[in-house]
């Protein structure tokens, strides 16, 4: 894979806020690419499913 990028959104919860994070290769062979892994908590009691 190409230059990792990493992002970080704040979205809040019960107990504050939670940060979701996500992978981008903008520079993948096949084109811009991006990761979220699975089960980070969003809005108190949501998960994420994760994936390419």
């Amino acid at each position: 894979m190409s230059k990792r990028l990493t992002l970080a959104a704040l979205t809040p919860g019960p107990d504050g806020s939670n940060e979701l994070r996500q992978d981008l290769y903008p520079y993948a062979a096949s084109g811009p690419v991006s990761y979220m892994e699975r089960g980070q908590t969003y809005f108190g009691t949501e998960r994420t499913r994760g994936g390419w």
